[in-house]
């Protein structure tokens, strides 16, 4: 981005939508844990029906220009980000 002619806003995206769920899940697998429901409690008054749903960011212009994809799966960046913070 930083060696293109013209200066663009970009999205920096994968093409896919997950859940809030799927990521706990992918986060309490990377310490070991399959069966996560004990350590989270969902508060109803904070889900909100009226939410877009399959919301997913478009990274084809950036893909356009310059080339880029991402290489970084979604389940390896979230184990990546757990593992940091186990390792602080």
């Amino acid at each position: 981005m930083l060696h293109n002619d013209t200066p663009e806003d970009v999205i920096i995206a994968t093409n896919q939508s997950h859940s809030l769920r799927y990521l706990l899940e992918v986060a309490f697998k990377a310490v070991g844990i399959t069966d996560y429901s004990s350590y989270i409690t969902i508060n109803p008054k904070f889900i909100r029906s009226n939410d877009i749903q399959g919301i997913k960011g478009d990274y084809s212009k950036i893909n356009n220009h310059l080339g880029w994809a991402p290489k970084t799966s979604f389940e390896e960046m979230i184990t990546r980000m757990v593992n940091h913070d186990l390792n602080k």
